[in-house]
């Protein structure tokens, strides 16, 4: 259960937030998204009722697999492509439905797998929309500038200089989280210096020894430019992710 404090007489922000999570995920109905069981207002609060993910973090669980001694570098390589799939799957559903999620990081991510192998039956889950917007056409799509959300290490550049945000920041955020699972390194530190790498989406070119599909779509994602982005259902259509 997530609880919203929006006190006795309804502070209008927090409402709206929470009101928007509600609506958001009821619309939802994908294994890769947390499930909506019900909600319901008390005096001061919003509590928003959702399936129990008995997992773990996605960075333990690629922590864990890292260490994990009873399966070769091949099939670690196999779960992580189909973390890729999953997570490229999922933002391609929401973003069918109009939403843009503007916090797309680490901490929103879940992963369960088998009691006995953490190699199968991996799933993985975006578990919170606390800051998730509906899009509409007469905004063009678009949402107001606004405050950076979540770790500046996952922000578009658009996002970092109060610009609009749309589905394509998302889209960078997803080029964070497909460089990370393909290389275990992340493009750009969460420091000043890693902001004014994002503002001019400098990083470190994936190596070599990673696929040719994998880097062509990492690079098609971390554009500097929102509109040069590839969208999420170009994403999950992907030659990479279809292996």
């Amino acid at each position: 259960m997530k609880e919203t404090h929006v006190g006795a007489f309804g502070e209008d922000e927090h409402r709206i937030a929470a009101y928007a999570e509600v609506e958001a995920l009821s619309a939802m109905s994908h294994p890769n998204v947390v499930a909506f069981v019900g909600a319901y207002q008390t005096s001061a609060e919003v509590h928003l009722v959702m399936e129990l993910v008995d997992g773990t973090s996605l960075l333990e669980y690629l922590t864990m697999l890292n260490d994990y001694e009873d399966a070769n570098e091949d099939k670690k390589h196999e779960v992580r492509l189909d973390l890729m799939r999953q997570l490229a799957n999922a933002v391609a559903y929401v973003h069918a439905k109009d939403y843009v999620f503007r916090d797309l990081a680490l901490e929103n991510v879940m992963v369960r797998h088998a009691p006995d192998d953490a190699t199968a039956n991996v799933t993985l889950k975006i578990i919170d929309f606390g800051r998730v917007r509906k899009l509409r056409p007469e905004t063009g799509m678009r949402l107001p500038s606004a405050s950076p959300m979540g770790a500046a290490s996952f922000q578009a550049p658009e996002v970092e200089e109060r610009g609009e945000y749309s589905q394509a920041s998302d889209m960078w955020s997803v080029g964070i989280f497909m460089y990370w699972l393909s290389s275990g390194k992340m493009p750009f530190q969460n420091s000043v210096e890693g902001v004014f790498q994002v503002l001019r989406a400098e990083y470190d070119s994936l190596d070599e020894s990673i696929s040719a599909l994998t880097r062509d779509l990492v690079h098609s994602l971390l554009r500097l430019n929102p509109v040069n982005r590839m969208n999420a259902a170009q994403a999950a259509a992907h030659p990479c992710l279809k292996q």
